[in-house]
């Protein structure tokens, strides 16, 4: 048995093959930075040559390129937004595609590229099972108290509400993970795009990406949530178009917005010299802490802090800073096992214990797959 996962991001295109019901894997690799000058391939983890990749077409035919011979039974698509359409993976058939399009406007940044590549995909492999698999199903075990906006009843039944993101994400966290069955966690998915998480006994409690995934703490070009008087003041007094606030939000806002240098971490600490590279590292963290913070109460404690995503594992100066803002809490940090990016790399006195683990939505692309093959 043979699965291709793909999974696409808004600057990506992550693939890895999956072999038998083992689930062994011998082949993943991701196409960087597309749409720059800078876009590369890697293959388990060994950068290819730099080329040139204008869109996530270009990038789905180098992928093909560099497939083994191989018959797919299935490819598993990771897809950002399901609304109330889909709670579980589903098998992607004309209707299917046309109901995630009209979710296009939810999650604009994200679907049109996931609707491209899976379109390309149904065309080149025309004789295997595609089934999609929703960020927003994790979710749908959030209550109504978190889930519902403040809003007449009018606009809640018309599905305007908080849906949640990250979601596969989440689910490998949560499923591999060995005390997630009793316990209170905080997973903190810090990439890109960041979101967090409050999960006790497994089930999503509270996330901070809500309607779209947009929402929440600041991202690499994302706002994260703005005050509706912003947004009325932008379209009514500075006379932008939605359109126009849509791609400052999306496009020029978070980090990139704040440093007026890049959307990368790395690039940021790297110039934390600079008064607004420091200001926008620092309002990151602060809203982490923030976020973290509030969703003790939502969990009535903490047992478990995760940080995973590529800022999350790779990243011990941001961890740093984030569990400092958590003393009160008495979270405390091993100096040491945080720079070596340790599994746990909280002390033994803290009373949060805090961990480090890489996440794998291929994986859980490819098990799903395999339930539904079954």
């Amino acid at each position: 048995m043979n699965i291709l996962c793909l999974n696409v991001g808004s600057s990506s295109l992550k693939f890895a093959i999956y072999q038998s019901r083992k689930l062994i894997c011998p082949l993943q690799g991701e196409v960087h930075e597309i749409g720059s000058e800078t876009s590369y391939l890697s293959l388990n983890g060994k950068k290819e040559k730099s080329q040139a990749v204008k869109d996530h077409k270009e990038a789905f035919f180098l992928i093909c390129r560099h497939l083994p011979s191989l018959s797919f039974q299935a490819v598993s698509y990771r897809i950002v937004h399901g609304a109330d359409f889909f709670d579980s993976p589903t098998l992607i058939d004309k209707k299917v595609l046309e109901k995630i399009s009209s979710l296009i406007p939810l999650a604009p940044l994200h679907l049109p590229n996931e609707l491209q590549v899976i379109k390309l995909s149904m065309g080149t492999f025309k004789k295997t099972k595609h089934i999609g698999c929703f960020d927003t199903s994790f979710h749908k075990t959030i209550p109504n108290l978190a889930s519902r906006l403040p809003l007449p009843d009018f606009y809640y039944k018309k599905k305007i509400k908080r849906y949640g993101f990250h979601g596969l994400s989440y689910e490998y966290i949560v499923h591999h993970f060995p005390k997630a069955s009793k316990k209170k966690i905080i997973i903190a998915h810090l990439g890109s795009g960041t979101s967090l998480c409050a999960v006790k006994n497994k089930k999503s409690q509270d996330t901070s990406m809500g309607f779209n995934p947009n929402s929440g703490v600041m991202m690499g070009t994302r706002s994260g949530d703005i005050e509706s008087g912003v947004i009325l003041h932008l379209l009514q007094k500075v006379k932008m178009t939605p359109f126009q606030v849509q791609s400052l939000l999306e496009n020029k806002s978070g980090l990139l917005g704040v440093s007026n240098l890049s959307s990368d971490m790395s690039v940021l600490l790297n110039n934390r010299s600079k008064e607004k590279a420091q200001l926008a590292i620092s309002m990151y963290c602060y809203q982490l802490s923030k976020t973290i913070a509030s969703y003790l109460a939502t969990l009535n404690g903490l047992d478990d802090l995760i940080f995973t995503g590529g800022i999350g594992e790779n990243s011990p100066e941001i961890r740093k800073k984030v569990c400092e803002s958590l003393s009160f809490f008495k979270v405390q940090i091993d100096t040491q096992k945080n720079k070596a990016n340790k599994e746990i790399i909280s002390k033994n006195t803290s009373s949060i214990q805090v961990h480090v683990i890489k996440t794998n939505e291929e994986l859980m692309l490819a098990k799903h797959a395999l339930s539904i093959l079954a």
